[in-house]
């Protein structure tokens, strides 16, 4: 649900006022995120670029910029050409691998996914956030986290009618898996958390078919802790499905599990505030539902840890 964009270092630090006026538009909870192209000198471009500003408006800049890199920026791996200017390389690289668009006042070339800065406005069609159904598919529901998931260090898979039986889950969790994993985050932090139901395992059922089950679903160096907990009489409802990241967050109307044929699914994004209250609510801590101990930890090979809290 998350579109990559490649933004003119040049333009992006033409002025205080366009640099306001352009980074507002980015942030996992819009849905735009701008690309770190070239690879990991992105800022740094901007930094070069914005030379010619006072000094004043140049160090404020430049201070936003860091303060919000984390929020608005995506780790790329399209390739970058030395040889070519900023634009030329964008172009290029977009043959291969597209962004969703380029935004760029420089007019030596024309293209039909570039935007200029004083276009970048939500009724744009490049622009304008994209919703709509998302097929049900491992491959399709992967597609839509893909963004959020790359660029995330910490993830919480959080469906409540997870149910380790079923293959459907399996193959969708597998699938995110193996997005973060080839994007070079096998350290990530990954937690699943569901929910007690009244026909599924017993906690020491689960932990015990964890490994036979799991095995060849979490990627080679990778671990999943799985977090069970129980809805509170009276309480807060344990039915949302989400992915929830210390960047963003999706909603996910239809659960994270393969659906039948034909069958789609509402992915929504996560404002700032509510993506607080829920990532909060799924801490082992949290009193907001029940913890169900074990919490066990399985990695690639199938090998399963009890995680003491």
């Amino acid at each position: 649900m998350h579109k990559e964009y490649a933004v003119d270092p040049a333009t992006l630090a033409s002025s205080w006022t366009t640099f306001l006026y352009l980074t507002e538009k980015f942030g996992f909870e819009k849905g735009r995120l701008i690309s770190d192209f070239p690879p990991t000198k992105w800022a740094n471009q901007v930094k070069v670029a914005a030379g010619p500003l006072a000094d004043v408006e140049k160090k404020k800049l430049m201070e936003k910029l860091q303060s919000r890199r984390e929020m608005i920026l995506a780790k790329t791996g399209r390739y970058f050409s030395v040889r070519a200017t900023w634009l030329e390389s964008a172009i290029f690289a977009h043959r291969s691998e597209p962004f969703h668009g380029i935004i760029s006042d420089n007019s030596s070339q024309t293209h039909s996914s570039m935007v200029c800065s004083q276009d970048c406005q939500e009724t744009h069609p490049l622009m304008c956030p994209l919703s709509g159904p998302v097929e049900r598919t491992p491959e399709a529901l992967a597609a839509a986290a893909r963004l959020l998931l790359v660029n995330s260090r910490r993830i919480k898979f959080v469906d409540p009618y997870f149910d380790l039986r079923g293959d459907r889950w399996l193959d969708v969790l597998k699938e995110f898996l193996d997005v973060v994993y080839q994007r070079g985050y096998a350290n990530s932090q990954c937690e699943y958390h569901y929910g007690e139901r009244d026909q599924g395992q017993t906690p020491v059922e689960f932990a015990n078919s964890c490994g036979s089950r799991l095995r060849g679903i979490v990627p080679s160096g990778m671990t999943v802790t799985f977090v069970r907990w129980r809805q509170k009489s009276p309480g807060e409802r344990l039915h949302a499905r989400y992915i929830l990241t210390e960047r963003g967050g999706l909603i996910f109307e239809g659960g994270l599990d393969r659906g039948g044929d034909g069958q789609t699914t509402d992915i929504n994004l996560l404002d700032p505030a509510p993506l607080k209250m829920r990532w909060e609510a799924f801490n082992i801590a949290s009193t907001v539902y029940e913890l169900i101990k074990p919490i066990v930890s399985v990695d690639s090979a199938g090998h399963v840890t009890e995680v003491n809290t």
